[in-house]
């Protein structure tokens, strides 16, 4: 997907096998969510790009053209979703309307992920002032020379869970935590750890 790096890495450590996911704008991104989700609704307004992604899709994703402006902000409306992407159509407030009417689809405890979060001060300031968490992930993007923003928006509490603690792309792979080096010790900690919570 057309996400910064950071945004990408950290995506990919979250489990959505069991989600379903609508998704504002179509094409690479596309392929990578089927492939963690249970399902996919995508919609673009682009004649030509639609006719492209629907021939590449799997089965448990399917896309929509919606080339009217006032249709295509309304797309996600009438199901609820555990992920809403806003991305694809820009301009003119769109991904803005966007932001309202996937904050009204989202179940408890999802997510919206907003790309060119950077260029979308009020869509940002909307969703945080509905309760929202924002995680910004400043990076570059694949295919561009710039550095760019995706951010992440959690509903409380989340129903999203970590399935893998990967390590810094590109990064020495260590581990600092490995519990066969000192199992008695651990042990030690997270019975302290437990035990601390308790009494706070």
């Amino acid at each position: 997907p057309w996400y910064t790096y950071p945004a990408i890495e950290y995506l990919s450590a979250l489990d959505f096998s069991d989600k379903d996911i609508f998704e504002y704008g179509s094409g690479a991104s596309s392929i990578w969510w089927a492939s963690r989700s249970r399902t996919l609704k995508t919609v673009d307004h682009v004649p030509e790009w639609y006719e492209h992604v629907k021939t590449i899709l799997p089965p448990n994703a399917e896309i929509t053209l919606l080339e009217n402006r006032a249709d295509y902000v309304r797309g996600v409306l009438g199901n609820c979703y555990d992920v809403v992407i806003v991305d694809g159509m820009g301009a003119n407030y769109t991904r803005l309307e966007c932001c309202i009417h996937s904050f009204a689809s989202l179940r408890p405890g999802g997510i919206i992920v907003l790309d060119n979060s950077d260029w979308l001060p009020l869509s940002c300031s909307y969703l945080r002032k509905a309760g929202m968490l924002q995680i910004d992930f400043n990076g570059f993007v694949p295919g561009t020379d710039g550095p760019q923003r995706t951010s992440v928006f959690f509903a409380q509490p989340s129903t999203i869970r970590h399935i893998q603690h990967l390590p810094a792309v590109a990064g020495v792979v260590q581990d600092w935590e490995d519990p066969s080096q000192d199992p008695k010790m651990l042990d030690f900690i997270m019975r302290r750890g437990a035990k601390d919570e308790s009494s706070a």
